[in-house]
């Protein structure tokens, strides 16, 4: 789905032939909202639909342009606020899941909170994603049904309402989940669950998956270990440990990581490996 850029035509008027569509492409186009997502409308009354994985690649786009070049680091960041932009949610986290929950990036500070309470507490709707290797929704009552610690936290500490949770999967294997927050109590449906996963979530999960050299690296505690991560990796392992213990969000916890380098005349890489081997200890650096 994602991968196809045909158009696909639908008549908004009746005032003109469907052959002239094409002649009017760009003439007057504007953005209309569609059943899943903008409808790019041309002044002639015809339009074709803007692909999710369009908008999500456009968004991301716009991401990547906006860091500086003292901030190649927050990828995972980027792309949780991509999704955001692109979904009818107010917040979205990433982890790698496994014997070890790394909370890799969020959108906002909220966002890094209820990442982070699922870390700290061992339960929430990403690990159970995770475990069933499908993608989830709950609501207030399944929240407090389900997780009845987490959803004391997460309700008393966020404005959010439901969540939906997508494993990140390899060869139907899950090694991480893609949260969704909303301050809505009605949860994603199941056509916009499938879309997201197929259009967001699997692309997501490319992307992480480039930065592991091997097909063998694909739990959290395995990534962990020095020798296997590439630096990129390492260096959001290390972002994620520091998040996971404290409060501090992702672009403070890089920004900590990158002070204690330079105090130390290290790189970031080497700050990074430390952390994530457990020569360098979390404590130490918050």
């Amino acid at each position: 789905m994602g991968g196809d850029l045909s158009p696909a035509w639908t008549r908004l008027a009746a005032e003109s032939p469907p052959s002239t569509a094409v002649q009017h492409q760009r003439v007057g186009c504007r953005e209309v909202p569609g059943t899943f997502g903008l409808v790019v409308a041309p002044a002639n009354g015809y339009c074709w639909s803007v692909s999710l994985r369009e908008r999500f690649d456009k968004a991301l786009s716009a991401g990547l342009g906006e860091r500086t070049s003292t901030s190649p680091d927050l990828l995972p960041v980027v792309l949780c606020r991509a999704t955001v932009a692109v979904l009818p949610v107010e917040g979205a986290g990433l982890s790698l899941t496994g014997d070890l929950r790394v909370p890799l990036g969020s959108s906002d500070d909220l966002a890094a909170c209820g990442e982070r309470l699922q870390t700290t507490l061992g339960e929430g709707p990403c690990l159970t994603a995770a475990a069933l290797g499908e993608p989830l929704v709950a609501d207030v009552v399944r929240m407090t049904s389900e997780w009845p610690v987490f959803a004391e936290e997460f309700l008393s500490q966020t404005p959010y309402r439901s969540v939906a949770s997508v494993p990140l999967t390899d060869d139907g294997s899950a090694f991480g989940a893609l949260d969704l927050y909303s301050t809505r109590t009605e949860t994603l449906d199941e056509v916009m669950l499938g879309e997201l996963t197929a259009q967001v979530a699997d692309p997501i999960a490319a992307m992480i998956l480039a930065q592991c050299p091997s097909s063998d690296g694909l739990s959290s505690s395995v990534w962990l270990d020095s020798d296997t991560p590439t630096a990129r990796m390492r260096v959001w392992l290390a972002v994620g440990i520091l998040v996971g213990r404290s409060t501090l969000g992702h672009s403070d916890a890089l920004a900590v990581l990158r002070g204690y380098a330079f105090r130390h005349e290290a790189s970031l890489d080497e700050v990074a490996a430390a952390l994530a081997s457990g020569e360098l200890r979390p404590g130490i650096l918050v």
